[in-house]
């Protein structure tokens, strides 16, 4: 098992190390993650006024950005380098699932066997390799977690520190220190539940009031408030639905695991449970994805080595351990080789990304309104919109001002849109990134002027000539260039 599982995951980190070279975004997130770090390469800070235009919205704690920031600093602005940091959190994040799982088992083969199954997981697959803050999260909670449970009791401020610096990159890593405080609770170890809570909550209120005051206010708005998307149940069971072949192949080992007896398996156990009853809350969310159930599997990775040693022992049934650890193994080489479900680059740049590109680079156009971020960023162009997703739910929500975006559109003060979908489309079909009113202004102001095959950038738009006296007063006409695509 743990021979099999070995190649899997150096096929698998193999992939990734090729597939992060790719000069395009893979993900819609992607843009907006180095677009906040190029700001702070600049002397602009992450967390501007979220009612100014251009429209700056950045939900994820500073500690990403600042780390996305030294990347461009040190490789210019590029995906490449933020991806490899990424890529090293989350070879950080195994290493940590290895490490408490062989506190956990006394077993180096089981830790690196179910840590390692981690990287060949079809959700880790699609994820891995974008510039994306969730692997820094779990890497962060995971390295918390390892201290809280395998270094002396003396040093336990250091697994606190760390959750509060997880936290300070993504709200929802709460799960692990959630579980460490359970775990306190249910050994009735008052004085120590009260220390840790207290010191987290302290260094957490700290660094909040220090970002209010240092950005004027505006980080509480970014980090609890750009979010009023709508909960469905129906995008719960969605998310759910793509990671159902993992959940299944681990499902065995942790229902095993619920019958592992004694207590020094509580904060695995804690840790499951909280990991999955987040998701219940987030993973709902119309901006939620299947990155909100990367923590849950990764407790699952723990809960199943704990629950695959259990079984194991079992003397009645040693076969069926034998059979259940090669059917794990031929499961982590199945997804990463045979099932082509390994990201290649095609997967993501598609055919029409490169001319895309050069045609928003190469335009001498600078007003670009664009739900590709990155082609953008990576042409040197300001960016109007940061986050077009957000902005259109604090729009509906009544929690974010329209009326200077549509004036914009109105006056076709912007020489190129780049948008996923035409005005038409979505008209038809709805869009979460486009307000109804504004769709409606696309469609009257602009024109299709190309077409790609290109994630979050299949349209090209310029403006509709304008009519004769109409469309400005005095007979003005405007001083806008197209790029020709």
């Amino acid at each position: 098992m743990l021979a099999t599982i070995v190649v899997a995951a150096a096929i698998a980190v193999w992939h990734y190390i090729r597939v992060i070279q790719q000069p395009f975004q893979m993900d819609y997130g992607e843009g907006v993650i180095l677009n906040a770090g190029e700001r702070i390469v600049q002397g602009l800070k992450p967390y501007p006024d979220p009612n100014a235009y251009p429209s700056v919205l950045n939900p994820y704690g500073p500690i990403g950005y600042y780390l996305v920031a030294a990347c461009v600093r040190l490789g210019g602005v590029s995906f490449s380098y933020p991806r490899l940091l990424v890529l090293a959190f989350g070879l950080l994040a195994v290493l940590f699932l290895v490490l408490l799982i062989e506190h956990w088992t006394a077993s180096w083969a089981v830790a690196g066997a179910f840590g390692l199954f981690f990287l060949t997981i079809r959700a880790m697959l699609l994820w891995f390799p974008l510039l994306r803050v969730d692997l820094l999260a779990i890497a962060l909670s995971l390295g918390g977690l390892l201290v809280w449970v395998r270094m002396p009791r003396r040093i336990w401020p250091l697994a606190v520190v760390l959750f509060a610096a997880a936290l300070f990159v993504k709200l929802t890593a709460l799960p692990a220190p959630a579980a460490c405080l359970l775990s306190l609770v249910a050994e009735r170890e008052w004085k120590r539940a009260v220390r840790f809570a207290a010191l987290l909550a302290g260094l957490c209120l700290a660094g909040l009031a220090g970002m209010q005051g240092w950005t004027g206010g505006h980080f509480f708005f970014h980090q609890f408030r750009t979010h009023p998307d709508a909960y469905t149940l129906d995008n719960l069971l969605h998310q759910f639905s793509r990671v159902i072949p993992d959940l299944v192949t681990l499902s065995p080992f942790v229902v095993a695991f619920f019958f592992v007896k004694g207590k020094a398996a509580r904060p695995a156990l804690f840790y499951l449970l909280c990991s999955f009853g987040l998701v219940l809350v987030t993973g709902g969310k119309a901006g939620s994805s299947v990155n909100h159930l990367l923590e849950p599997l990764a407790a699952c990775c723990i809960a199943g080595a704990l629950g695959y040693q259990s079984l194991s022992r079992l003397a009645p049934r040693p076969r069926a351990s034998a059979v259940l650890a090669c059917a794990l193994a031929a499961v982590a080489l199945y997804q990463v080789v045979l099932s082509g479900r390994v990201p290649h680059p095609d997967d993501y740049t598609y055919g029409g990304c490169p001319a895309l590109y050069r045609s928003v680079s190469l335009s001498p156009v600078q007003s670009i309104l664009s739900e590709n971020v990155g082609a953008l960023v990576l042409a040197g162009k300001p960016v109007q919109v940061a986050e077009p997703f957000l902005l259109a739910q604090l729009v509906e929500h009544g929690l974010h001002p329209p009326e200077e975006l549509e004036r914009g559109i109105e006056a076709r003060e912007f020489g190129l849109i780049v948008l996923d979908a035409a005005p038409r489309v979505m008209r038809l079909n709805g869009s979460e990134r486009w307000w109804p009113a504004q769709v409606d202004q696309l469609e009257r102001n602009y024109q299709v002027a190309g077409t790609f095959d290109c994630k979050d950038g299949n349209v090209l738009l310029k403006p509709r000539p304008l009519e004769q006296g109409n469309d400005l007063p005095n007979g003005e006409t405007p001083s806008i260039v197209s790029g020709t695509p």
